[in-house]
């Protein structure tokens, strides 16, 4: 599968004598109106069963990024279903973008699909956790019927969320209080099979600089919310938030016929630290 980038970061640099105005590397944006999400529901898989086990495929190597709290198992309301800030460069930040997102509950009885209509500059206001306003007809289907943990998520930021495929991924999380999320762990799941993962984080600063040296390197282990494939995931705690624009996953999936490992790079935001 082909995956088309929207673009990549620019680093404007003043030349040597002459005083520009710092342009900046990054912009915040914000959704606008609600995301309608296109839903469908699968009767045959109940709502829900004793020894609910992940029976779906995504058909997405990147099946979900997602934040989540481990201590505990958080009940589903669709009605709190938030998004990281939503960052991207300053040069992608004119051009009509979105925010692309799909919910799943892992034993396929749930699925929704959708987009926000074209995304905002955030020019003021907290950017630490911003909400999510969703149009979902069927949701009460799920609504404390399923945990977290049961669930799937992923959002990224495209022009055309069927046609085109982005770098830069906003996870989602439920929480009550939009301004004390319950999160403590990012998650990422990886639906692929025969093969070992191992994925690294890394910080970028406000100048769209990578950092040199790793910040954390993930948990990675048989995952638990697809038919086959892998969970990664790393304590929030353990990562600097404020201290960086956005943070870039390097991934690496070995496979036995592959000479090579497959090493795709992904942007991630998270929200800042309470």
């Amino acid at each position: 599968m082909i995956r088309k980038y929207i673009g990549v970061v620019v680093l404007i640099m003043a030349s040597a004598g002459t005083a520009h105005p710092q342009e900046p590397a990054f912009e915040v944006l914000r959704v606008t109106e609600a995301i309608k999400l296109q839903e469908h529901i699968d009767e045959a898989n109940g709502t829900m069963s004793g020894a609910l086990r992940p029976t779906i495929r995504t058909n997405e190597l990147f099946s979900a990024f997602q934040l989540i709290n481990r201590s505990k198992n958080v009940e589903i309301k669709m009605e709190h279903l938030r998004n990281a800030p939503i960052t991207v460069p300053a040069a992608l930040s004119g051009e009509d973008l979105r925010l692309c997102a799909e919910v799943r509950t892992i034993n396929g009885f749930y699925s929704a699909v959708g987009a926000s209509g074209a995304l905002a500059k955030l020019d003021t206001g907290d950017q630490s956790v911003l909400g999510s306003l969703v149009e979902a007809n069927e949701s009460h289907m799920i609504d404390s019927s399923y945990t977290e943990e049961l669930m799937l998520m992923r959002s990224f930021v495209a022009s055309d969320c069927v046609a085109a495929q982005t770098q830069y991924y906003v996870p989602l999380y439920f929480s009550e209080d939009a301004n004390a999320p319950a999160a403590d762990t990012f998650l990422a799941v990886f639906e692929i099979g025969n093969a070992a993962v191992e994925a690294d984080l890394y910080g970028v600063t406000s100048a769209g600089i990578t950092t040199e040296n790793k910040l954390i390197s993930l948990e990675c282990g048989e995952t638990t919310r697809v038919d086959i494939g892998f969970d990664c995931m790393f304590d929030l705690t353990q990562v600097e938030r404020a201290e960086y624009a956005l943070f870039e996953l390097r991934i690496s999936i070995t496979q036995p016929h592959r000479s090579k490992p497959l090493k795709p790079v992904l942007r991630i935001s998270l929200p800042n630290a309470n």
